[in-house]
This record gives structure tokens, sequence and C-alpha cells, in this order.
């Protein structure tokens, strides 16, 4: 979880720098988190049921 430790502000503004960056570069982010309204903010998003990715 990138932003786990860090304050609601903070943690913002890592997550637009790095969604930035995935953007000018086409870099791809591999993010894991519990937090569905970051999750939300992804391309692509898969979560983790009875052991198996399932896509969403």
């Amino acid at each position: 979880e990138p932003t786990g430790n860090l304050d609601k502000n903070t943690a913002e503004q890592v997550m637009q720098v790095m969604l930035r960056l995935n953007k000018e570069y086409g870099t791809s982010l591999v993010v894991v988190t519990h937090d569905m309204s970051l999750a939300s903010k992804m391309d692509v998003i898969y979560t983790i049921e009875d052991g198996r990715l399932i896509p969403k």
C-alpha cells in the first residue's frame, strides 16, 4: 500500500504524482491496497477472492 502510513493530504499528493507519471510516460503501476476509492482510479482492477484473482 503505497500511501498506507501517510496522512490523507500527502497520500493524495503521492498518488497524483504516480498517476501523472503513469500517463506522461506510459509506465505501469501495480498498486496493492484495501482502499477501493484509490483502486477506482486505476484502469484495471483485480480483487482476491478465495485465493483467486478476479477482474472487476
